[in-house]
């Protein structure tokens, strides 16, 4: 007995050893490499090359990033399964893409997926992998000189490349075993980017913190004439080289992320002023040595439509997109790639571009293949090595700046905010219900039954249906055109407000509405909302107004105004102090005309009518589909579709509509079990009847779908 407790701990101590020196330690089977194969890929000056034997094949990048999610769940729980991955991988290679970039560390699923894949494919998708850098660090008080955010980043790139070398054991969240990362997957990975979107205030603190640090000399990378920031990134850096080729014997391209509110590049001090353009970060001053044979890239975020100063380098210049990214090629002596460019074909739009029509938001799928074209041709005009989009899948745990304040970030995953702009920006769309939608809007009332009637008045018939994206509403009457005369849908959302009447449009109700639907033709029809129930009056009356909040007068719960609704989008208007101070009527100027006035100055925001419904197709198995559309009509049909967002509902999933506001002083939520609606010509009063509503719950059914702008972007990088 005793011999055998002895062998067994022997045993277990023996595992114990062979787990560390394997998994942590990393002294056991190092691969013995020489100088040809030590790099699967390298970099000169210009160009990116990727290695077979003794052959150097020139890389132009087409990218995608793909996210770790999918709807129903947030971007760290790690759901998506291997079998999903490799079916992405397979619709991204016929796609023409060469390059997927994720921006943490995958799951070991993830890995799993791509070693399988690429085994078995004579052109494998090649991987960039990023290393995230803590959110809580980028905006916390600590510079990066402080041992604790160095700690952290540091620990994050010895996981990230232990992971995809596939030899790393990592706890999973609330579970009971490891996850083991066994796929080594280096063979296709091209690059390393460390870091995301810099704040200007971190890269500040740190170059004017503690005194100018000395220049940094490591195995692999040196600076000279660098910023602290810098030097802390030549050491992350050289770290990661260290650890990779110490343990594994092998090299990868490194670059250090950037984006437009850090780059290097010197512009008018008016501009870096109003757009808090505070420090820029230049890897310039990151010098590879000779032993670093695999070499340097730069990477670049940068958008068409945020930050907007691009816009306003050049009053000349027609592509300013263009121009900045030459400026950028121009300035560096290595390749520049871009990593996270893309559009988004969600309703609601976040930033307008009113030169080149490259919104943030706002966009047909259509419209979106045919800007992801134009923005890569600028990339590649610009001397860019390539692209990557931003990004594979929709992500409907994302917020945007302009609708945070209006949701419940912690039930984001669970439905689809169709008003949000950062949850559709991808080629892969995730549409409500498990094999098709309950309703799409293209005046064919096929999917309706009669169980979905609420109400009859004179000859009109009214159907309502709900799902994670929206509320649908059929309406019939077989003697209906559109266009013969204007139709009144009333809905009443919330018991705190409401209107019976509205005089504007000659219309009153048998209960107090929140909203108006206006049917007028193709063109004039819209969705208004009593004032009382305005969010963007209630939150944002000083900055789309210019006037101070406490000098309006509040509406009350019963008045019968009703208002366009409109969204806050970054285009703003530019106003000399001095003449709107004496003159209500002030002009508007741009940026380019700013430097010839005043520069006391403040600024107003933009804002758009977001309410307003759009005729057409949103059947996407029709040749005339518009992702666009909110309503369609045949002889004696109208269907509408209405975003949960633009009713005020902060949480389908749990049936919460915005409280009142002026009560509240914000956005507070309030529980509700029903909404009322009618429908009517003006003529007569307008009936209302209840219609019941479900919570949507935290399990959304969805189903995968190409967008349209797939087949255009592959029909581009296929020729």
């Amino acid at each position: 007995m005793k011999k055998v407790t002895i062998a067994t701990l022997l045993i277990v101590v023996l595992l114990s050893l062979w787990n560390y020196f394997y998994y942590y330690d990393g002294r056991l089977f190092i691969p013995s490499v020489d100088n040809k194969s030590v790099c699967i890929a390298s970099v000169d000056d210009k160009a990116i090359y990727v290695h077979d034997g003794d052959e150097l094949s020139e890389l132009t990048i087409k990218g995608v990033r793909v996210g770790m999610s999918k709807p129903g769940y947030f971007a760290t729980e790690e759901v998506v399964s291997k079998e999903e991955f490799i079916e992405w991988f397979e619709q991204i290679d016929a796609l023409g893409a060469n390059v997927i970039l994720i921006d943490r560390v995958g799951t070991a699923g993830f890995y799993a997926a791509l070693y399988e894949y690429n085994s078995s494919n004579p052109t494998p998708l090649y991987l960039i992998q990023q290393i995230a850098f803590d959110d809580y660090f980028v905006n916390s008080p600590y510079s990066a000189n402080d041992t604790k955010l160095r700690d952290a980043f540091l620990k994050n790139c010895k996981q990230t490349i232990d992971s995809v070398h596939g030899r790393r054991k990592a706890q999973t969240k609330g579970g009971l075993f490891p996850q083991y990362y066994r796929y080594d997957v280096s063979d296709w990975v091209i690059g390393y980017i460390l870091g995301g979107e810099w704040e200007s205030a971190l890269v500040s603190y740190t170059n004017h913190t503690g005194g100018q640090q000395a220049q940094y000399d490591g195995r692999y990378l040196c600076t000279q004439g660098a910023g602290n920031f810098e030097i802390f990134l030549a050491e992350m850096g050289d770290s990661l080289i260290s650890y990779e080729e110490s343990k594994y014997g092998r090299q990868t391209p490194v670059s250090f992320s950037n984006w437009t509110m850090t780059d290097p590049l010197i512009f008018a001090e008016d501009i870096n002023m109003y757009f808090s353009k505070a420090e820029g970060i230049d890897v310039e001053h990151i010098i590879a040595k000779d032993s670093f044979i695999a070499g340097q890239f730069a990477s670049y975020m940068v958008n068409t439509a945020y930050p907007d100063f691009c816009r306003y380098m050049d009053i000349h210049e027609e592509n300013t997109y263009l121009q900045y990214l030459s400026m950028l090629v121009e300035h560096h002596n290595m390749p520049v790639v871009v990593n996270g460019f893309g559009f988004s074909t969600s309703r609601g739009m976040s930033a307008y571009d009113p030169l080149m029509e490259r919104n943030a938001g706002g966009m047909t799928e259509q419209q979106q293949g045919e800007a992801l074209i134009a923005t890569y041709e600028d990339i590649l005009q610009s001397g860019c090595v390539g692209g990557i989009i931003n990004c594979w899948q929709d992500e409907w745990y994302k917020s945007t700046w302009n609708t945070v304040a209006m949701t419940d970030e912690n039930s984001n995953a669970y439905w689809l905010d169709v008003q949000t702009c950062d949850q559709q920006y991808g080629l892969l769309a995730f549409d409500p219900g498990e094999y098709e939608s309950v309703c799409y809007v293209d005046g064919v009332p096929d999917e309706w039954s009669d169980d979905d009637i609420v109400c009859r008045q004179d000859e009109w018939e009214m159907s309502v249906k709900y799902d994670e994206a929206y509320i649908y509403l059929l309406m019939k009457n077989p003697e209906y055109r559109l266009g013969d005369k204007t139709i009144y849908v009333p809905i009443d959302t919330t018991p705190k407000s409401g209107s019976r009447t509205s005089p504007d449009y000659d219309v009153s109700m048998t209960r107090n509405a929140d909203f108006l639907i206006v049917i007028d033709g193709e063109e004039g029809s819209a969705l208004y909302v009593q004032d009382r129930y305005d969010i963007i009056n209630a939150l944002y009356y000083k900055e789309v107004s210019s006037q101070n909040f406490f000098s309006k007068e509040y509406p009350l719960t019963d008045t019968d105004e009703f208002s366009p609704i409109n969204m806050l989008r970054q285009e703003e208007l530019f106003y000399e102090k001095t003449d709107l101070l004496n003159d209500s009527s002030a002009k508007s100027i741009t940026i380019h005309e700013f430097n010839s006035y005043n520069p006391l100055h403040f600024r107003i925001r933009d804002s758009y009518e977001t309410g307003k419904l759009r005729y057409g197709n949103a059947n996407p198995n029709s040749e005339e589909y518009c992702s666009q559309a909110d309503f369609c009509s045949s002889d004696g049909v109208i269907e509408i579709r209405l975003p949960w967002g633009l009713l005020n509902f902060e949480d389908p999933t749990k049936m919460l509509v915005h409280d009142d506001y002026y009560e509240c002083l914000g956005v507070e939520p309030l529980a509700i079990d029903s909404i009322y609606v009618g429908i009517g010509d003006g003529t007569q009063e307008i009936g209302m009847q209840r219609v019941a509503l479900n919570p949507l719950g935290k399990n959304p059914k969805y189903h995968e779908r190409k967008k349209a702008s797939y087949e255009i972007l592959r029909k581009y990088w296929n020729k």
